[in-house]
């Protein structure tokens, strides 16, 4: 998952903000999140824990593709074409001047995405490929 620790002032980590992330637990009854003596900020974020938001999503509606290289310097679960996930983030997410912003996912792909508006929540940005108009009736040879 995507985790942002921000320091307070005065100096204080007991908040632990959680932004755009997935919090994606595939194992039934297992518990994601336990916060003891503690502030979690959860924004445009799914979890399958109900503790973690108050609502749990299914982690087939979340639709975590299998871990991969799909680019970049570490694996990833890419997300499917259905996720509840894809365009869920905040609209203003690569506007964030903290931290540089999130204008890149884990594999440095833009956010949002190419064909969105909208980021995607956790560490993979879904990218839509446009379909060439001229081309897709295989009018050329490959």
């Amino acid at each position: 998952m995507d985790l942002f620790v921000q320091k307070l002032e005065p100096v204080d980590f007991e908040a632990l903000l959680i932004w755009h992330s997935l919090i994606v637990q595939e194992l039934p009854g297992a518990g994601s999140c336990t916060v003891i003596g503690s502030t979690l900020d959860i924004q445009s974020s799914l979890s399958t824990d109900a503790a973690c938001l108050g609502v749990a999503s299914s982690a087939a509606d979340i639709g975590l593709q299998p871990l991969a290289d799909n680019g970049g310097p570490t694996r990833t679960h890419a997300l499917a074409p259905d996720s509840i996930a894809v365009n869920m983030g905040d609209p203003e997410c690569s506007n964030y001047i903290w931290e540089g912003g999130l204008f890149h996912d884990q594999r440095n792909q833009q956010r949002p995405g190419i064909g969105s508006t909208t980021c995607d929540a956790g560490a993979y940005e879904r990218q839509v490929i446009p379909v060439d108009q001229i081309f897709s009736d295989r009018f050329s040879s490959p």
